[in-house]
């Protein structure tokens, strides 16, 4: 088996654990409480057949190849759903405190907004489109790593956040955000190794990109479980040190800022 057969064999893989996933999500009767994680699996499984099939039966459409156009046209798609997604953690995360989880959300449908409407800028802006047989298809694969790097920034941002407050979380969404966060992290990683080395590290970019993504489904489908949204662990859990006084104020804190913001948005 050489190396793109390998890749392939992931790619498929890949799309096999989002039909699991869904189906998981489904008999485990969790569908109401992920519906973002629901639809990215529904999409995912979705666009990769789609993709296979464009790939394999070398169709086009408005002279251009199906498969760049219907990539083109999905990948951003998959984008928003990464970012709909950590809203998705954000808001499991702070359940008891409907203020700071709603001004959250607004801020990120506006970081949302504002991201394609950037892209979308850019994208009129390049000068580079000339260059290359499907300009957009180029620009997508560029803008991979600033999307990842994003999305980094902003796990990073919540994770600080809940270690600050000490907010207990349900074990569920500790295994998704470290699942859906190691795949950020990974794929930003090997797009910047991409830009740095450059067409010789091609092979273990596309190799090693969608073996993330199939090790991140498998551990969330392998270790969210119903029981799993009952049992909520605080960050300070995961080295043996909690101090429930510390926990109780900083608590009273958040509370109390999030009676504020209730406040706030109702007025």
């Amino acid at each position: 088996m050489d190396s793109r057969q390998l890749a392939d064999v992931l790619w498929y893989g890949g799309i096999a654990v989002d039909a699991v996933l869904v189906a998981r999500l489904w008999r485990l009767r969790l569908v109401r409480r992920y519906p973002v994680l629901l639809a990215f699996g529904v999409v995912g499984l979705v666009r990769g057949t789609l993709l296979v099939y464009l790939r394999f039966s070398d169709s086009r459409l408005l002279g251009l190849k199906a498969y760049a156009l219907a990539y083109v046209v999905s990948q951003p798609l998959e984008w928003a759903l990464f970012f709909l997604l950590v809203l998705e953690f954000y808001s499991r995360m702070l359940e008891d405190f409907p203020g700071i989880r709603r001004l959250g959300g607004l801020a990120m449908y506006s970081a949302l907004a504002s991201i394609a409407g950037g892209v979308c800028l850019l994208v009129a802006l390049d000068q580079q489109a000339g260059f290359h047989p499907y300009p957009f298809l180029s620009y997508l694969a560029q803008q991979q790593r600033g999307v990842y790097l994003a999305l980094c920034a902003i796990m990073l941002f919540l994770l600080l956040f809940v270690a600050h407050f000490r907010l207990s979380i349900s074990r569920n969404v500790w295994i998704l955000c470290a699942c859906f966060g190691g795949h950020f992290l990974a794929s930003s990683a090997l797009l910047t190794l991409r830009e740095h080395y450059g067409v010789a590290f091609v092979f273990w970019r596309n190799l090693l990109q969608p073996l993330s993504y199939l090790v991140a489904l498998l551990v969330g489908v392998l270790f969210v479980t119903r029981a799993g949204e009952q049992q909520s662990y605080p960050i300070s859990a995961l080295w043996g040190r909690t101090s429930p006084e510390l926990e109780a104020a900083l608590a009273m804190r958040l509370q109390g800022f999030n009676q504020v913001l209730v406040k706030a948005l109702r007025s």
